[in-house]
């Protein structure tokens, strides 16, 4: 063989081992490549924003003269499986997975015994039931028991500055509640029967307006126990009653007369020897005709109360003929109505005055006269003159007098204080150990009888 063939076999052989490396070197390329390849394919779906189960998953772009890369070697699917969030949107996977049931449940479930649906029955409550009740407001009854010692200012000035007047009784209201009454069943009529006995002898029977379930029953007497019979009437024809009782607090009693103010009974006082001064005979308060004062004058409503409850027979009249004017009947012509002149305070002692004395208490010896409203014009002044005289005699307590007397500041925002006390000092000044045996000489001074005296104390006076 020539050099120049050798030469070219020997070129020949050195380009063929070029290429085998250049292949072998593009072998190794190739497969470094691959590795790298699949490292970025999985960064590429771990980093993919929304995940679906959809059947076009995101695949790698693989371009397609790189013919060893394989998509079967890692697919989204299986990465999905490895790197899902906790949160998916399929609805399959958010449905709770059934669990199996307690041992309990595999047992027939025990059949409860059935009960027949029941109907409570019908409830009535009735008010008042065997309790006290104050016929007059909580501050006035505190203000009767209060400390004498106290000025009467701290009291009840200043409440009565913004409260005004307190000169009022307060009704007893008889109600009725009626609970579960059966379906299609109504009431069809309550009638309160009320009585001083348990017989319900003479009641009174008071009947609710309208649909209303209760009444108001006015000027009870205090200290006093009351019997009541309520029945009821229902559409079916059926009806039910219930009886009771209460009893009215020991008060002063206060009433409320439309018209008038200041209007009370003297009576519920006890006296020194035991005996209590009889409510319903005797009352005091203001003017009943308005000539003086134009707003004390008795209304349609006022005349019928004064008539048909307080049952006045004698209109005791201790303002002067001068005050009076044209002369009147008040409460009718068949009431008696006699005029007095009377004079307050310490001028009772003197002549005017001892002669009006004489002629009250004589008319209050006569038992035909009662009930009597005793009044001048504002019920105060002359009327507590009177009053206290009279209360002195029967023997009520120097501290009840003056609770008494002080009663008037329930409607007005004073009382002559330093009157009352000089009136008081000069009875004490007559014969007699007692303010009540004082009380008796000054009035025997005036000319009253002592069969009078014992007359009144008979007419007025009750044991306890």
């Amino acid at each position: 063989m020539s050099r120049k063939e050798t030469r070219t076999g020997m070129h020949l052989n050195i380009r063929l081992v070029r290429g085998i490396l250049v292949l072998l070197v593009l072998s190794l390329c190739l497969l470094f490549g691959s590795s790298c390849r699949q490292g970025d394919g999985e960064t590429e779906i771990q980093t993919v924003p929304t995940w679906s189960t959809e059947t076009s998953r995101p695949t790698e772009e693989i371009p397609s003269t790189e013919g060893t890369w394989s998509t079967e070697t890692v697919t989204p699917t299986e990465t999905a499986e490895a790197t899902q969030p906790p949160f998916v949107t399929e609805p399959h996977l958010t449905e709770p997975q059934p669990t199996a049931p307690p041992a309990e449940s595999t047992e027939p479930p025990v059949q409860e015994p059935t009960v027949p649906e029941t109907v409570p029955p019908m409830q009535i409550q009735v008010s008042p039931d065997q309790t006290e009740v104050l016929l007059i407001p909580q501050k006035v009854q505190a203000f009767t028991l209060r400390d004498l010692t106290r000025p009467l200012e701290d009291d009840i000035y200043n409440y009565k500055a913004a409260h005004r007047r307190l000169d009022t009784g307060v009704p007893v209201t008889l109600s009725v509640k009626i609970t579960n009454i059966p379906q299609g069943v109504a009431v069809t009529s309550i009638v309160f029967t009320l009585a001083d006995n348990e017989d319900l002898t003479n009641g009174q029977i008071y009947r609710p307006a309208g649909n209303q379930s209760s009444v108001k029953v006015p000027f009870l007497l205090a200290n006093k126990q009351y019997y009541y019979r309520i029945c009821i009437s229902f559409s079916d024809g059926t009806t039910r009653v219930l009886e009771t009782s209460f009893r009215t607090a020991a008060a002063p009693r206060l009433l409320s007369v439309d018209g008038i103010v200041n209007v009370r009974d003297i009576g519920g006082w006890k006296t020194a020897n035991g005996s209590v001064i009889r409510q319903g005979l005797l009352y005091r308060g203001s003017e009943l005709d308005g000539a003086v004062k134009s707003e004390y004058k008795l209304t349609a409503e006022g005349l019928r109360q004064m008539r048909q409850y307080l049952g006045i027979r004698t209109d005791m009249d201790l303002r002067s003929p001068a005050e009076i004017g044209q002369f009147t009947y008040p409460l009718g012509e068949d009431v008696t109505h006699s005029v007095y002149d009377a004079r307050p305070y310490t001028a009772m002692f003197h002549s005017p005055g001892r002669a009006a004395v004489l002629k009250i208490f004589t008319d209050l010896a006569n038992p035909d006269n009662y009930p009597v409203y005793m009044h001048c014009t504002y019920g105060a002044d002359r009327a507590g003159t009177v009053c206290f005289l009279l209360e002195a005699l029967l023997g009520v307590s120097e501290e009840d007098l003056q609770r008494e007397y002080e009663l008037s500041t329930m409607c007005y925002t004073w009382v002559d204080s330093y009157g009352y006390r000089t009136m008081v000092e000069q009875l004490k000044t007559w014969q007699g150990d007692t303010l009540q045996e004082k009380a008796e000489t000054f009035v025997l001074y005036c000319g009253v009888t002592r069969e009078q005296i014992d007359q009144i104390r008979q007419i007025l006076l009750e044991k306890t």
